[in-house]
């Protein structure tokens, strides 16, 4: 891979953070938009993170921002737990999104597992 965008964790990512944006677009969030706006900011951060680690120079700097964006995936789960919880989504849609959120956090620890055992300053 020689750019971000042939990154398949990148691309499933992005494609989870617009899905996000067009399904919580036009749902109300009582709480003045603070939920709606959490998810947007951390999905879009998940997607950044795997987008900067890339960027820089070694694998362990990548394997530290694939590490936080992991945790974002746990974090944007915990959010999507909670919109459903508010009546924001049905269970359909949870299930739809948490299944697609699940998938990128196991591509994202098989990603970190073959960069530790690379050799190289840029997964090899």
């Amino acid at each position: 891979m020689r750019t971000l965008e042939e990154l398949p964790i990148w691309q499933l990512s992005r494609v989870l953070n617009k899905e996000l944006i067009t399904i919580l677009k036009s749902t109300d969030d009582f709480n003045t938009g603070y939920l709606k706006n959490h998810i947007f900011k951390t999905s879009g951060s998940v997607v950044n993170n795997i987008a900067e680690g890339f960027e820089r120079s070694g694998n362990k700097e990548l394997i530290n921002f694939l590490s936080i964006s992991k945790g974002g995936l746990g974090e944007l789960k915990s959010q999507l737990d909670r919109a459903y919880d508010f009546c924001m989504i049905d269970e359909n849609t949870l299930n739809h999104l948490l299944s697609k959120n699940n998938q990128i956090s196991i591509q994202i620890n098989q990603f970190i597992l073959y960069l530790k055992r690379s050799e190289g300053s840029k997964f090899n």
